[in-house]
């Protein structure tokens, strides 16, 4: 008797013809600067950590957390604490948990190369506001972070742009910059300064209110026409100010033609009478070109 027929029919388990144990370890999906790479087996983290390819800001996939953690705070190895922007998620694995958004002042992982036990690093463009420096290295200890209060630096020039022409009715905007010695824009500056506008015939003033170190003020006019502007300010700044610009009011389309001449003259003495066409405000309509025919009626 064959003693095959006489196995019962049950599930079988295969066991690999040869032991890898690495195969029961887990790997990690890394965020190195906001660029996804993996998976790797913890001791390769390790050993990317030890040759400074990994940085403490750098972010894994945790399986058991279904989340992306700091490196610094899923492995013991990788020292220091910080904070980086939310990576793009991989297609296999959801999307992290957003951060609170970070602050201007914010620089991620910023080397500082030492040479005789020193070195420099230039954070020049921090913005207004109280920032911590720290330090991270995974061998010396830092004493103390530095705490620097960044106050907003004092408006130094006003800068402005203004369009050269528009058309009688339309809006004309006139754009206000206010610049620090740093050529930065003052971003924190409040301020109020008045646009004086002089024609021909008249003269009149528009108040201009800056925040955040800019302004957009828009201007109309419906007389045709160029204004000379200037810019005032009588703030408690010693600010460098613009020249002065040209702002060129030009017509309208004509909507209707208008016929002019004296309304009583001596019979047999010559006339001349003038045909206008006018653009809705009753400007003369320059561009307008055509022949029409003039008709005498007598009463």
């Amino acid at each position: 008797m064959d003693p095959i027929k006489h196995l019962g029919v049950g599930r079988v388990k295969a066991l690999p013809e040869t032991a890898d144990t690495s195969s029961m370890s887990p790997k990690f999906v890394v965020s190195h600067l906001d660029q996804q790479m993996g998976p790797f087996f913890e001791a390769e983290l390790k050993e990317k950590w030890a040759k400074g390819d990994l940085l403490p800001i750098d972010y894994v996939y945790d399986e058991a957390k279904q989340d992306w953690m700091l490196l610094a705070e899923r492995f013991p190895w990788a020292s220091g604490k910080s904070e980086a922007t939310v990576p793009p998620p991989v297609k296999e694995f959801p999307a992290k948990k957003k951060r609170p958004p970070e602050s201007p002042n914010f620089f991620a992982g910023a080397k500082v190369q030492l040479v005789n036990g020193q070195g420099e690093i230039d954070i020049s463009n921090l913005q207004p506001g109280e920032v911590e420096l720290v330090l991270e290295d995974s061998s010396i200890q830092m004493q103390n972070p530095l705490k620097i209060q960044v106050r907003a630096a004092e408006p130094s020039r006003v800068e402005w742009e203004v369009v050269e022409q528009q058309t009688v009715g339309h809006d004309a905007e006139i754009h206000l910059r206010v610049f620090d010695q740093s050529e930065n824009i003052c971003t924190q500056y409040a301020d109020e300064f008045l646009i004086r506008a002089v024609s021909s015939e008249s003269s009149q003033d528009f108040h201009a209110e800056v925040h955040a170190g800019e302004a957009v003020i828009k201007v109309q006019n419906t007389k045709a026409g160029t204004w000379t502007l200037s810019l005032i300010y009588s703030g408690k700044f010693n600010l460098q100010m613009p020249a002065e610009k040209s702002l060129d009011w030009q017509p309208g389309p004509a909507t209707h033609l208008v016929v002019d001449g004296p309304h009583e003259y001596v019979a047999g003495h010559p006339v001349k009478i003038q045909v206008k066409a006018v653009d809705s405000y009753g400007n003369l309509a320059k561009n307008f070109q055509g022949t029409v025919t003039l008709e005498v009626k007598a009463s």
